[in-house]
This record gives structure tokens, C-alpha cells and sequence, in this order.
């Protein structure tokens, strides 16, 4: 019996660590939400902006009112994707207690393999991260979970970072302009 408890329990584990390797859209977006999806295509009646102004401000974030707060067995307490000039640039999920933040960890290795370790200076914070630089993720993202062990709080951020290029670009131009004009 506790041989195929064993069995089970390895089968299970590199299925899932085949899964994360084998999935081919894990890089592509959150959910059904790819990156640099302009908000206004979403057609998502439940997308509930939440911070800055829709079509005035470059950044908005937006959190939707029907999504379901869980990754694998964690709950989470909220999922916002942010959109600079109206297009998908960064998703933020967050998660509070030990057992979620442990639960989400293991959800997020599961599906997008292991992140490479990060050195902290505070002993309460363990953080993962993936790059392209790193060999565990797409070239076009860049992807922390950082895990406050003392607040018991988890936040993973996706991040889509020729988003960075434009918004160097973007305040650059403005800087340009702004000597530009003088005092």
C-alpha cells in the first residue's frame, strides 16, 4: 500500500512538471487574456477598472468582478491585470495566509516550472524569479513571486517586457520635450 501511495505521489509530481513543460501558451497571457490585448477588445463586461482613468491615464488597472481567485489549491484574495495604453502589460496575483501562499508556490512551479531562487537581505522573504536570461521563461516575459513569510503573503507578478521598451521610449520623448520647452 504504501508503495503505490509512493507510486501515485511520483506519478502525479512529474506529470505536472511535464505539464509545465509541455504547454505550450503557459507564456502567452493569463487565462484567456494574451499580452498587449487592448482592453477595449476584451468585450469583458465584468472587467471593473480600479485605478486610473479608462482611455485618459497611460496606466490603468483593472480587477474582474467574475474571475476566480484560485491557482491550483490556493486562494487567492485578488487577481488586477494592468494595462498601459490600453494594452495588457502586467498581471499582479496576490494571496494571504501560510497555507495559500505554500499552496500558490506550488501551483506556480507545477505550471511554469521552478523559478531560480533569489538572495534577499530580509530572512522573512524567499522570491523566484524567471527570465529568458535565466533559461526558465519566454523571451517576452519575466515572471517574481515573492513570499513574505512574517505577513504570510504571496504576490506573483507577470510581467510582458517589451511593454518597458515603449514606456523607456514614451518618457524619454517627454523628457526631450520637456527641456525642450525650457524653463
Amino acid at each position: 500500500m504504501k508503495k503505490s501511495i509512493g507510486l501515485l505521489i511520483i506519478l502525479l509530481l512529474s506529470s505536472a512538471w511535464a505539464y509545465a513543460e509541455t504547454d505550450p501558451n503557459r507564456w502567452d497571457g493569463f487565462r484567456d487574456l494574451k499580452w498587449w490585448t487592448n482592453i477595449r477588445d476584451t468585450n469583458d463586461p465584468n472587467m471593473v477598472l480600479i485605478s486610473g482613468n479608462s482611455g485618459n491615464d497611460e496606466i490603468q488597472v483593472y480587477r474582474r468582478s467574475n474571475d476566480k481567485l484560485s491557482f491550483g489549491d490556493a486562494k487567492l484574495t485578488t487577481i488586477s491585470y494592468s494595462f498601459y495604453k490600453d494594452r495588457l502589460c502586467l498581471v499582479m496575483i496576490k494571496a494571504k495566509e501560510d497555507k495559500n501562499c505554500i499552496d500558490l508556490k506550488a501551483a506556480v512551479f507545477a505550471y511554469y516550472g521552478k523559478g531560480n531562487k533569489q538572495e534577499n537581505k530580509s530572512v522573512n522573504i524567499e522570491s523566484w524569479e524567471w527570465t529568458s536570461d535565466l533559461g526558465n521563461c519566454s523571451e517576452d516575459v519575466h515572471m517574481t513571486l515573492k513570499y513574505d513569510t512574517f505577513n504570510e503573503e504571496t504576490e506573483l507578478l507577470m510581467s510582458y517586457k517589451p511593454v518597458y521598451n515603449e514606456i523607456a521610449a514614451d518618457n524619454a520623448k517627454k523628457a526631450k520635450e520637456t527641456r525642450q520647452s525650457g524653463p
